[in-house]
């Protein structure tokens, strides 16, 4: 977010940008984001409240928000605040660490036009426990036993719209899954009681590993089709 009369990231250049809190995740995303683009900005750690009121008063000239969309406090920003939602187009130095995506009028109609859209960029989010501590395995099947199988109920249409984004089944490189997780997600073939769950219309079955083990792709189409099957459930 920034003043209306900064038309471009360039013109952050020296500018006051408050990144967020000295340590937190906005932080570090908005440093590695300008490192990426080559601008160099006066830092202002401040909390989103915060750098959206110095916003208003027009004593630091932009703010770097990283939250799900859409954040309740930008959707609170009053339209003609003096302040607009700053474009960040996707090129190639932002290519390792970000995916690019879009702002639209109905995620923010306080500060997008009908019929406008943001470029912007997207940062991936993951749920880890550090490797070692044998003393957390209990509780970290606990917690597997006890969000997976309602994770459905966290997609519903009165839940946040990112839960929709979830896909609990998707690999990172590098990381392993803890083996509760991977254990439920081999079983739910058999959820529906001892039968394959069963895929949408024109969806394509995934293929085998030559060993009989389910590949990354095979977990992350078995998930989707139990969401699905699970949201049936409720209906």
């Amino acid at each position: 977010m920034a003043r209306t009369e900064i038309g471009s990231l360039s013109e952050l250049a020296g500018k006051k940008v408050s990144v967020g809190p000295q340590g937190s995740s906005s932080a570090a995303t908005a440093t590695a984001l300008f490192k990426a683009l080559g601008i160099t900005v006066e830092p202002q750690h401040l909390d989103a409240s915060t750098a959206i009121e110095r916003l208003k008063q027009g004593t630091i000239d932009a703010a770097v928000i990283v939250g799900g969309k859409p954040y309740p406090l930008v959707s609170a920003v009053p339209t003609n605040s003096g302040i607009h939602l700053l474009p960040i187009p996707f090129s190639a130095s932002l290519e390792a660490a970000y995916l690019p995506t879009r702002i639209e009028q109905h995620d923010y109609p306080n500060l997008i036009q009908p019929g406008g859209k943001v470029p912007t960029v997207a940062t991936g989010m993951v749920i880890a426990r550090r490797k070692g501590r044998s003393s957390l395995g209990g509780a970290v099947a606990h917690f597997v036993e006890v969000l997976l199988p309602r994770f459905a109920e966290l997609q519903t249409s009165d839940r946040h719209p990112k839960w929709r984004e979830v896909n609990l089944a998707a690999s990172l490189p590098g990381f392993s899954r803890t083996p509760a997780a991977d254990t439920w997600l081999n079983e739910r073939t058999v959820e529906t009681g001892a039968k394959p769950i069963a895929a949408g219309p024109g969806a394509v079955q995934p293929a085998s590993t030559p060993d009989g083990a389910m590949s990354n792709g095979d977990k992350e189409a078995v998930f989707q089709r139990f969401i699905e099957w699970q949201r049936s459930k409720a209906h």
